[in-house]
């Protein structure tokens, strides 16, 4: 009978070495600690609104004021609604929930710009630094009503996302209508 070979791995190969200390988490656990962030996000910027969190939470409440004009009032309920969705999920990476989110904020953002520029306001302050350069381009080219109509598909869109991110249960539809009707 012969006798296996031992396969000789460098430090690399199996995951050691390499510099940076890497933790690998089941996706289920990354989940949930991305959904409690989403919620500790959630209640600094509450807190900022009023002042209560301290120089840290002044500056999350600034940078979010420059990047999102009005719209930061609104960060609280997206990141929220990113933390529930997180937490109930199933099946789906945490990338798409922050590509969502980020969808979501760029569509308030360019809602905010359009209507900042069709009163003549100051875009950044209304809109911030990111609904002056989202809105910009779709209000040039389209106008008010147009601009305004393809940011809030991009909301809907992103409603939709989350929408499907939920984890729902399969009724039967025969097994269903029978206890319905019977």
């Amino acid at each position: 009978m012969a006798k296996k070979k031992k396969a000789k791995h460098s430090l690399k190969e199996q995951g050691g070495g390499g510099g940076l200390l890497h933790v690998s988490f089941p996706e289920r656990a990354r989940r949930l600690i991305f959904s409690v962030l989403m919620f500790v996000l959630a209640l600094i910027f509450s807190f900022a609104f009023f002042e209560k969190a301290g120089a840290a939470g002044k500056l999350f409440f600034q940078t979010g004021e420059f990047l999102l004009g009005k719209g930061v009032f609104l960060l609280p309920l997206f990141f929220v609604v990113a933390g529930l969705t997180l937490w109930m999920m199933r099946k789906y990476s945490v990338f798409l929930v922050f590509f969502t989110l980020v969808l979501l904020i760029l569509g308030v953002s360019g809602i905010l710009g359009g209507i900042a520029r069709w009163r003549n306001l100051d875009v950044g302050q209304v809109a911030g630094w990111l609904g002056f350069s989202v809105s910009w381009p779709v209000f040039s080219a389209f106008g008010f009503w147009v601009s305004e109509i393809i940011f809030g598909a991009v909301v809907m869109i992103s409603g939709v996302i989350f929408w499907q991110l939920l984890p729902r249960e399969k009724i039967e539809s025969s097994a269903y209508c029978s206890q319905i009707f019977s």
